[in-house]
Parts: structure tokens; C-alpha cells; sequence
């Protein structure tokens, strides 16, 4: 058995995990990096299928985002505008099978109201600290219920399907988030009205047509032999000199300092001697996983911009983008609301195909039967991932928040939940990646 000692263990191969490690090695230190799947990434993965590469997870960046944009520099990947142009169509809430019966009506939204809404959530979310979300009497009331139920006392129907939206295509369902979560969120990232795009650019308004999961991989390749593909770490040994690590193998690992660059649901399967105080627990417990299911039809030829359209369908049980990335392929990329993909995740990959490909006929004509491949990811089923984003249920913040980012010992915690700014996004897992390494440094000694 494999028996090795180094500086630092990081746990994940995710962006977080490897940006850890290129600063630890940029500092001196010896870093190994311990990844449970075949591949490094984490919750970006690029494919390349019938001529096109496919953004499996994450997918799109944007201004604000500095860490990733002069990676990919680094690296020489090319960033590009996402496609523009065209009609939008915007349906409200509607039947069980996720289209309304007639999805070319544009919705009955007044964009005015909608404005109203998303700048009055900006001005209460402009007064969370992003430190310490539940210092306050105020935001420890937000704490006490979910986004629907704010929605529900303060909202308008017609305004409540715009907050729906922007929960589920960001943090999770409605029902099951804290709203004091949602505004620390939607601040982090930049507002309400940047997640939308309202007066001003996207904050996921351009993309890598190289793929962010392909940039992962040359990050790791560059990292070489201090990257670790194919054993998952089960066990975290923590004592007051030393941590140790044991993989599925057998394999051990010995270093001052652990990073453990996880979702807390992937951390939670970790057994950890001695045990992790109760709220550290409770963290990993509560941090709901979430995802939608997402898919991308290849096409030879981007023809819904001939008919006018842009793409992009916005609804809240099934939503579509122009997905073209390059000049090689065409694509639409899709998203199944997250109470459907739960039902259809388990049928024939057939018969999903088929329901989307009926969905963009129904969008965008008779074209859309021409397509030449289908292929879909649900990462809730994704056993190093458990969902694509996380998000905590009410409470969490007043009396356990302060242990996601807490060091437990020598065990400094990662990931892109962590993240002061832009979690959720590769941005901010970079960022949490490189602020870990600096906590590991202190502990081993070795100060910036």
C-alpha cells in the first residue's frame, strides 16, 4: 500500500481544489491532491460529441469574475460572448408537463413590476454581511423562512414566478431555501438584477468554447504527479501534529494540513476520527443539494436564428439557451425543472431525448426534429457531486453558519459554497481554493 508524506492533502479536483494547489506549489509547498473520480473538474466536465463540445456542469462566466478569466488566459483559452440576438419567449407558471399551452404567448409579466421586485430585493440583500449573513436581528428573521414564504407574504403572483426563477436556476426550489440564504446569495454574486441581466451585462454572459472542464484538465496536467485521479478519500485521521488521509485503495497520505475542497453533501461521506464538532455536522447535513436536469441538442446549423429566435426559452419547469460555443457546431442547451427531472431522470435516454426534441419543435418549429445528438447530465444523481449547487433551509445561517468556512484543527474546509464572492460559480471556487492555501500555509509554517 502506498504510504506518502507530503505538506498539504487537498481533497477534490475541482477548481477549488487545484487553484489550492497551484498556490501552495507556488509558495514551496508540497501538495497532493486527492480526487474520487477519473477525471479532474469536479462539477465542470466538457464532452466532445457529434462535433461539438458540451458544457456537462458549469458552462458560462462573466465581468466580475477575475480569477477565472486570467486562468483561462494563463492556460490560452479563448473567452467569447454568448450568443445574442433574437426573440426571447418568457412563459409563467403553467401545467405539470412544463410548457404552458401555448408557450409562443409571451407571459402576462409586467417587465416594469418585475424591476420594482428585483430592485427591492436588491436594496434588503445590499444589508447582509457576506462574513457573518446572520449578525442581526433583521436578517435572523429572513433566517426563519424559506424564499416562498417571503414571496408569498410580500409578492404579487405574477412577482413571486420571477423570484421562483431565479431560485431554481441559482440556489434550489423555493419551498426549500432560506430567504436570508437567497439575499447573502444574490449579494455575493453582484444583485438580483445582475443575475437577470437588467441594465447592465449578464454575470454569465460569455463562455470558453474550449470548455471550463477542459481547462480543469490542463490546470491538473500541468499539477501532474501532485494529482491523484480514481481514489476517493474515505477516511480523515486528525491529530495535534499531523492529519492522514486513506483512500478506497488502501493508499495513506501524511501532511500537516488538510484542504478538503468538497461540496458539504461529498464532505459528509467522509468518515472523520476524531468526529467533527455539531455544527460543522449540521452544515454538511442541511446544505440541500439541488439539481436540474441538463441537456444539449446538436444541430448542423444554428437555424432558429434564421426564424428570428434567439434560443432562449425562460420558464420555470423548462428552459432553453443558444448553447453554440464555436464556429464548429450549433447547440441548444436546456434545462428540466428540478421536480420533473426527478421523474424522468430514471426513464431511457431515448424517451428523454425525445420529450426535449418535442419541447423545441413546440419552440422553435419543425426544424428542431433534425438533430444530430442528444446528451443530458442530472448531477444530483453524481455520487462525488450531489447536485450541481447547494443551499441551506432555514436556520442554517443563525446557528450553524459560521462553520462552513470554520477550520476544524488542521482540517481547512473549500469548495465553492465557501465563497465570499461569486459562490456557486468556478469564480468563486477559485477564490476559495487560493484563501484555504493561505490558511494552509499557516499552519505548516510557511506565511505569504
Amino acid at each position: 500500500m502506498i504510504q506518502q508524506q507530503t505538506d498539504v492533502i487537498i481533497v477534490g479536483g475541482g477548481f477549488a481544489g487545484l487553484s489550492a494547489a497551484r498556490a501552495l506549489r507556488a509558495m514551496g509547498a508540497r501538495p497532493i491532491v486527492l480526487e474520487g473520480r477519473g477525471r479532474a473538474g469536479g462539477r465542470a466536465q466538457t464532452t466532445e460529441l457529434a462535433g461539438a463540445r458540451l458544457e456537462m456542469g458549469a458552462q458560462w462566466i462573466g465581468p466580475g469574475q477575475p480569477e477565472i478569466r486570467k486562468l483561462a488566459s494563463e492556460f490560452g483559452f479563448e473567452i467569447r460572448p454568448r450568443p445574442i440576438g433574437g426573440v426571447d419567449w418568457i412563459y409563467g407558471r403553467s401545467a405539470a408537463d412544463g410548457l404552458p399551452e401555448d408557450i409562443l404567448k409571451l407571459s402576462d409579466l409586467d417587465p416594469a413590476e418585475t424591476e420594482i421586485v428585483v430592485r427591492r430585493l436588491d436594496s434588503i440583500a445590499s444589508t447582509i454581511d457576506l462574513e457573518l449573513p446572520a449578525n442581526d436581528d433583521r436578517s435572523k428573521a429572513f433566517d426563519k423562512e424559506t424564499v416562498a414564504g417571503w414571496c408569498a407574504r410580500e409578492l404579487s403572483s405574477s412577482a413571486t414566478a420571477v423570484v421562483d426563477q431565479i431560485c431554481e436556476g441559482f440556489l434550489g426550489l423555493p419551498e426549500q431555501v432560506s430567504f436570508l440564504h437567497a439575499l447573502f446569495y444574490a449579494r455575493a454574486n453582484g444583485g438580483f438584477a445582475s443575475l437577470l441581466g437588467l441594465g447592465g451585462v449578464r454575470h454569465d454572459s460569455e463562455v470558453l468554447p474550449q470548455g471550463l472542464g477542459t481547462l480543469a484538465e490542463q490546470v491538473a496536467f500541468d499539477l501532474r504527479s501532485a494529482v491523484r485521479l480514481g481514489d476517493p478519500v474515505e477516511r480523515i485521521v486528525a491529530s495535534e501534529n499531523e492529519v492522514s488521509a486513506r483512500t478506497s485503495s488502501g493508499a495513506t497520505f501524511r501532511a500537516q494540513s488538510v484542504i478538503v475542497a468538497l461540496p458539504p453533501a461529498v464532505a459528509a461521506g467522509i468518515v472523520f476520527e476524531p468526529e467533527l464538532p455539531p455544527r460543522r455536522l449540521c452544515v454538511q447535513r442541511r446544505y440541500i443539494p439541488f439539481s436540474r436536469l441538463k441537456f444539449h441538442v446538436v444541430y448542423q446549423t444554428p437555424f432558429w436564428r434564421d426564424a428570428g429566435f434567439s434560443g432562449n426559452v425562460s420558464g420555470p419547469n423548462f428552459s432553453t439557451f443558444d448553447g453554440t460555443a464555436s464556429d464548429d457546431n450549433a447547440v441548444i442547451v436546456g434545462f428540466f425543472g428540478a421536480r420533473e427531472a426527478l421523474d424522468i431522470w430514471r426513464w431511457p435516454k431515448r424517451d428523454r431525448a425525445r420529450l426535449a426534441i418535442d419541447r423545441l419543435e413546440t419552440i422553435l418549429g419543425a426544424r428542431a426534429k433534425s438533430a444530430m445528438h442528444y446528451e443530458d447530465r442530472f448531477w444530483l444523481d453524481e455520487p462525488f457531486s450531489h447536485g450541481c449547487v447547494a443551499a441551506p433551509g432555514p436556520g442554517v445561517w443563525t446557528n450553524f453558519g459560521s462553520a462552513l468556512r470554520e477550520p476544524v484543527g488542521r482540517i481547512i474546509w473549500a469548495g465553492s459554497e465557501t465563497a465570499l464572492s461569486m459562490p456557486g460559480q468556478i469564480e468563486g471556487a477559485i477564490q476559495s481554493g487560493k484563501s484555504a492555501a493561505d490558511s494552509a500555509l499557516c499552519v505548516i509554517g510557511v506565511r505569504r
